[in-house]
């Protein structure tokens, strides 16, 4: 028998949290760039999730705050995406773009094509994991 959706949600929740980059031995410019691409890139994944996902933000907001994310565009994204669960509004691309540019905040987080590349993200690491 198959493991309920909610349960393997949950785990993928749980896997991409875990694997938020952490500065505690990184020194120096070179060793700060890679740690600021790992923190978009978790962000992203985070957010991607979220897209794809929006039942993921129950469990991810047990875990994830908008204060764990570094870069104020993807704060701004989480805020509202966590706005929208607790009003209960849909959360897809246009519910997103619709919501974030009524508050003025669609160009602030990158626009709608942003918001795409976003829903993108999570996509391209599952192929690339299947394929490794």
């Amino acid at each position: 028998m198959g493991r309920k959706k909610s349960e393997t949600t949950n785990d993928a929740v749980q896997e991409i949290a875990a694997e938020k980059p952490s500065s505690q031995h990184e020194e120096g410019a070179a060793r700060g760039d890679v740690l600021e691409n790992a923190l978009i890139n978790w962000e992203q994944r985070i957010l991607g999730l979220v897209v794809w996902y929006p039942d993921s933000l129950f469990y991810l907001l047990k875990t994830v705050s908008p204060d764990d994310f570094h870069f104020l565009a993807h704060k701004i994204l989480y805020e509202t995406m966590r706005d929208m669960y607790d009003t209960k509004k849909p959360i897809d691309l246009a519910t997103l773009a619709e919501r974030l540019r009524g508050d003025g905040n669609l160009e602030r987080v990158g626009g709608v094509i942003y918001l795409g590349d976003l829903a993108s993200c999570l996509k391209d690491k599952s192929r690339k994991r299947k394929k490794g």
